[in-house]
């Protein structure tokens, strides 16, 4: 599945899951624009990280210790990119939502 039919997926599942499991739209929208503000969070970091590493192959093709500190540094990004995701993920698989 293209990345952007799943990122397009995730979106619908939430605003699904929201509206059915709250019955109303009291709160929706705060929750919405927080999860959307951390998808957005997450996009960018995945795009910064994705050009750190691009550009550690093309500058530094043969390594070395500048090759080495963007790898630490995109290293540290995914990590954080991973503690995202694990907060999104765990907002679309809350209790109220799981008998959508």
């Amino acid at each position: 599945m293209p990345s952007g039919t799943s990122s397009f997926l995730m979106v619908s599942v939430f605003f699904v899951c929201n509206a059915q499991c709250r019955g109303t739209t009291a709160g929706l929208r705060s929750d919405t624009d927080k999860w959307l503000g951390s998808y957005e969070d997450a996009t960018n970091m995945a795009n910064e990280t994705l050009s750190s590493i691009q550009e550690r192959n093309i500058k530094h093709p043969n390594g070395g210790p500048e090759a080495s500190r963007i790898s630490a540094a995109a290293r540290r990004k995914l990590a954080n990119l991973m503690t995202l995701l694990d907060k999104l993920a765990d907002m679309l698989e809350s209790p109220e939502c799981m008998s959508v």
